[in-house]
């Protein structure tokens, strides 16, 4: 964060909201309703370290939209 002033108010931002919206373009699951599951929960179908919860912030409510414009709600909280 200390490369750019932007990135601390980034932080900010997304630590001070009640919902996140989360794009998502990693491609789009399966209709199985179990990788949509992992999908909305998780950002992807990517197991590894590196690619569990990329772009989720577990303390809030996030709308998840896929690159079909299906939509999900992760509620999970931690």
């Amino acid at each position: 964060m200390s490369i750019s002033p932007k990135n601390v108010e980034s932080i900010q931002a997304v630590e001070s909201a009640i919902l996140i919206v989360n794009l998502d373009d990693q491609g789009s699951p399966s209709s199985d309703g179990s990788a949509r599951s992992w999908n909305i929960y998780t950002g992807g179908q990517d197991n590894s370290a590196a690619g569990k919860a990329r772009n989720r912030w577990f303390d809030k409510h996030q709308l998840v939209i896929d690159e079909n414009a299906e939509s999900g709600f992760n509620g999970e909280r931690v």
